[in-house]
């Protein structure tokens, strides 16, 4: 079996704290070396005894790509599509973390999840937002670290 998986970051509007980290190549760097070395976690397809090895894939070898599942459409019933962290950074608050679920449909052996795509959601647990504001931008860790800081 074989996943092809295609991202794409969504910064968070709403944490005006977290602006200076919305550095795409940043971001993408990480990545790319977390693949090189067989990423940061392990794959979870379902139950643990699936072993999966990751590797880095080129957009033309995506977009070359042939499933078996070609012209099908599958429901693949209800599954996990990500996570709704809270808003707010205040000292006393706490809010619930969300895990968000959606019924999955395969069309041509892909599962499109930028489709509008009806979810609920599940609240999980209370999770206070981390103030952030002492995160240095990297620009300004290498400044710091150039002049010795």
């Amino acid at each position: 079996m074989e996943y092809l998986v295609k991202y794409h970051f969504e910064w968070n509007e709403n944490r005006e704290d977290l602006k200076n980290d919305r550095n795409e190549k940043k971001h993408e760097q990480i990545i790319l070396r977390s693949l090189d070395k067989g990423g940061r976690h392990d794959v979870f397809l379902g139950t643990r005894e699936c072993v999966a090895y990751i590797e880095r894939l080129r957009k033309d070898e995506y977009d070359k790509a042939k499933s078996y599942y070609d012209n099908q459409i599958i429901n693949m019933g209800v599954m996990f599509k990500n996570f709704i962290y809270p808003q707010r950074i205040d000292d006393d608050s706490y809010s619930n973390l969300e895990s968000v679920f959606t019924n999955v449909i395969l069309k041509n052996g892909k599962i499109d999840f930028n489709e509008e795509l009806e979810t609920f959601s599940n609240a999980l647990r209370s999770y206070k937002v981390k103030d952030d504001s002492k995160i240095k931008s990297v620009d300004q860790e290498l400044e710091e670290m150039e002049k010795g800081i």
